[in-house]
């Protein structure tokens, strides 16, 4: 005996290794075995398993999306993890009028706190589950609100990342015919 006891972490290392090597059928397996033993799974490992591992049942999702919009209800997630879910549930083609809600309240409630690459993220997760005009709208005034706090002073670095991050949102936003004139103007 190794002393070894399997936690949520091993088990998403171990799911992500198997979607990593095509061994989606072992990932499966290792998600069936983490429920069986009573592994508590955080939100985010949940969706994103599911999303990784391809799982379309509506039986295996509904559960875990109706716990994840009690734990939004109940907890202030990280900004890298609303949109680590948003992007879960996108591409689990999830159409969930409580989840979204509580995600962009979430979202709503934090967006200075994301990096740019949560931003895009979120941007285009939101694009993807064809929803949610609000968040948009304040998506694209976060980076306005970006761009007006850096000047000729800032890094390299600074200009590049925010470059990238505003050419990604207007894409996303596009996408989504969500794109408002006033930030085209900025």
């Amino acid at each position: 005996s190794s002393g070894f006891v399997p936690n949520s972490i091993a088990f998403t290392a171990a799911i992500s290794t198997c979607v990593k090597c095509g061994q989606l059928e072992s990932g499966l397996q290792l998600l069936a075995d983490a429920n069986k033993l009573g592994i508590d799974m955080d939100m985010c490992s949940q969706l994103w398993s599911l999303a990784a591992l391809g799982v379309n049942s509506p039986d295996v999702i509904h559960p875990v999306l109706k716990q994840s919009t009690r734990d939004l209800r109940t907890s202030q997630q990280l900004p890298q993890d609303v949109a680590f879910v948003w992007w879960s549930c996108s591409s689990l083609g999830v159409d969930n009028e409580a989840l979204f809600l509580e995600l962009t309240r979430q979202a709503l409630g934090q967006l200075p706190k994301f990096q740019s690459e949560e931003l895009i993220s979120l941007a285009w997760s939101v694009a993807s589950s064809g929803t949610n005009s609000k968040l948009f709208l304040a998506v694209q005034n976060e980076a306005c609100r970006r761009m007006r706090m850096i000047d000729d002073s800032s890094e390299m670095s600074v200009w590049t990342d925010l470059t990238d991050a505003v050419l990604a949102i207007t894409w996303a936003c596009k996408f989504a015919g969500q794109l408002s004139g006033r930030f085209t103007l900025a």
